[in-house]
C-alpha cells in the first residue's frame, strides 16, 4: 500500500474523486463509487488494482499501453 494524505474530495456523477498527495509530494486522482466508504481526509493508505491503472507519460500526457495491449496467459511472463 502507498502512503498518502487526502487533500480534497468531490462528487462527479456516480463517483466519489478523490485528491491524494504522496510522502514525496505527487499527486494522485482516486476513484470509487458513490456510497462506499472512504477517508474523506488525513493520512491514510491507497492500494492499486494494475488491471484497472491508466498509466500516462508525463512528457506527453499520452496513455502508456493503450497501443500495445498483450493478453498474456495465466503464468505467462510480459
Amino acid at each position: 500500500a502507498i502512503p498518502v494524505t487526502v487533500e480534497a474530495e468531490t462528487p462527479l456523477n456516480e463517483k466519489i474523486v478523490t485528491l491524494v498527495r504522496t510522502v514525496r509530494g505527487r499527486e494522485i486522482l482516486v476513484s470509487r463509487p458513490a456510497g462506499t466508504p472512504g477517508h474523506s481526509g488525513g493520512k491514510t493508505h491507497i492500494a492499486v488494482d494494475a488491471k484497472s491503472a491508466l498509466l500516462f507519460d508525463q512528457a506527453n500526457g499520452e496513455r502508456i499501453g493503450s497501443k500495445n495491449v498483450v493478453n498474456l496467459r495465466n503464468g505467462e511472463a510480459a
